[in-house]
């Protein structure tokens, strides 16, 4: 990360970074791609925050063992962190997810190329929250999918949440386009934002904007923005910006300070306290 934290709450939080140690922590042996060793050291170091939410990637299975030893890492240092974790159905028994609960876990990600075409992520995500509240753990679910996808599973969405409570987690605003703002999935998304059943990462812009400059995301940021004044919404630096196809030996650099621009001036026109509930208030409540 090069740019400067300095308009960053002092008690900011990341909600969205990667540690990667092949060495330590092999990969998978089918994963799709293979970044470089980013280490948690290297994360400390480049965080813009003090709190981070290390998620789990693709690449490193159902192990959580990384992560907790990452979050394990940050506090030590006297920071705070939480983690995202992979997990199958069979490794959720109770004491399983009560010791990772203590150990800062606090979301399970769904990878929907893990469960294959025609995968049945409604199902999935319904015998999730049953483990959860079986152990008693107030988790969130996580995933990476694409607006459509999560517009068609808002069903399910709304059945989950009014069962159990649990909330959902949109990583990169549900993988939109700045064309996107003015389609119905995306009125779609911003009611289940205004009901309270999901939470979504602004993350990630570098990929979604086709070449052109992030500001082109200034009326979809505002339109997340007011639509419940800032409660929901997340940042993710998506540190350290991974290459998800094949084996690379250097990862590209990303200039947060545009990203981080854009998000400060639609918060401060939309009205006071929007930017400290996006990097912080918002991150404390659901990863406490």
């Amino acid at each position: 990360m090069t740019t400067s934290s300095k308009s960053i709450p002092e008690n900011g939080w990341d909600t969205h970074c990667h540690v990667f140690d092949p060495i330590r922590h092999p990969y998978i042996s089918n994963t799709p791609y293979r970044p470089p060793a980013r280490t948690v050291n290297d994360l400390q170091n480049a965080s813009l925050t003090r709190n981070v939410v290390i998620v789990m990637a693709l690449p490193e299975g159902t192990n959580p063992a990384h992560t907790v030893e990452a979050i394990a890492a940050f506090k030590a240092a006297g920071r705070d962190a939480r983690g995202t974790v992979v997990l199958d159905l069979h490794q959720m028994d109770v004491d399983n997810l009560k010791a990772l609960d203590a150990a800062g876990i606090r979301s399970v990600r769904l990878h929907q190329t893990r469960l294959g075409e025609g995968g049945d992520l409604g199902g999935m995500m319904a015998a999730m929250c049953d483990k959860f509240a079986i152990a008693g753990v107030k988790w969130s679910l996580d995933a990476q999918l694409s607006l459509a996808t999560w517009v068609r599973l808002s069903p399910v969405l709304r059945n989950l949440h009014n069962k159990y409570g649990t909330v959902f987690v949109i990583d990169h605003m549900a993988c939109c386009h700045p064309s996107d703002v003015d389609s119905p999935d995306f009125s779609h998304l911003l009611d289940l934002l205004r009901e309270g059943v999901v939470y979504i990462k602004i993350s990630a812009m570098d990929r979604y904007r086709a070449d052109g400059p992030v500001e082109a995301f200034e009326s979809l940021i505002r339109q997340l923005v007011e639509t419940r004044w800032g409660e929901g919404l997340l940042f993710g630096s998506d540190w350290p910006h991974t290459v998800t196809e094949g084996e690379v030996e250097d990862l590209p650099k990303v200039d947060l300070g545009p990203h981080i621009r854009l998000i400060k001036s639609v918060c401060d026109s939309v009205g006071q306290g929007l930017w400290e509930k996006v990097w912080q208030s918002n991150a404390a409540d659901l990863y406490k």
